[in-house]
């Protein structure tokens, strides 16, 4: 259950961070594997 609900937060910053730290360089897809990879070490 912790697991899912980490999912589900960093799900919510990987949705704002993209538009602020890469606006438009690379697609959103690529971006949330990246955190979502990044974050699965956490």
């Amino acid at each position: 259950k912790l697991i899912a609900e980490r999912q589900r937060v960093m799900a919510a910053q990987v949705s704002r961070l993209p538009a602020i730290s890469h606006p438009n360089k690379t697609p959103p897809n690529s971006n949330s594997q990246t955190f979502i990879h990044l974050f699965a070490f956490f």
